[in-house]
């Protein structure tokens, strides 16, 4: 029991308490996220859970994100939709900046921001045509939801117009989202979508300050 104790200390000595920290935190939100789901799941209710949705958010805030989408990915079985859309929002902006975070405290990313902030070559010129393909996809998929929207017809998912503004269509959605004033009542679009953008916008200056682009 002491070698496990001074191995453990050992470790912490090394690391510091950081990333002890981020695992205590993971792990209490998964199993509040799971408490929470049970309750729903037995009162039959979304709205009835262990805490306010405010609340279980701040664990995410905290340093609890990954915990969190685990927690989602596990109980909802990958399934976005209306009801959870906000908290698949939050889970997974707030892991990527959770993410690169770690990733700067850990010396793997050296996150150098000079004044050059003109990336230049192969790599940069893939991540510029990747941006605007993905941006010009969201925005069309944004215009034909809202003429589907008009008419009756079948909607395009929440999963899709989210994902897609995810993986990079942000600035391509929210041009859409205005221009057709579509989406702009859903809190998660409204500012899910800025909140995408800044995060992409986030992490083409650590890639860039890397090196890799």
């Amino acid at each position: 029991m002491e070698s496990v104790i001074n191995s453990i200390n050992g470790t912490v000595g090394n690391f510091g308490l950081f990333p002890v920290y981020l695992v205590v935190v993971n792990v209490v939100t998964f199993i509040l996220f799971a408490i929470d789901y049970a309750i729903t799941r037995i009162k039959d209710d979304e709205d009835t859970g262990l805490f306010h949705g405010t609340i279980m958010t701040l664990f995410a805030v905290a340093g609890g994100a990954g915990g969190m989408l685990l927690a989602l990915a596990l109980f909802t079985r990958l399934h976005i939709c209306k009801a959870n859309a906000g908290w698949w929002f939050s889970a997974l902006f707030l892991t990527v900046l959770w993410t690169v975070s770690v990733l700067c405290w850990a010396g793997i990313i050296d996150l150098r921001l000079g004044l050059n902030l003109s990336p230049t070559g192969t790599g940069a010129l893939i991540l510029t045509i990747y941006f605007a393909v993905m941006n010009v996809l969201t925005f069309f998929l944004f215009f034909i939801d809202k003429r589907h929207a008009e008419r009756g017809e079948r909607r395009i998912s929440v999963a899709m117009l989210m994902g897609m503004a995810f993986m990079g269509g942000a600035a391509g959605g929210y041009v859409a989202m205005r221009a057709f004033n579509h989406k702009t009542h859903v809190w998660y679009f409204s500012i899910g979508l800025p909140a995408f953008f800044l995060m992409h916008l986030c992490l083409v200056l650590v890639m860039h300050s890397a090196d890799l682009i």
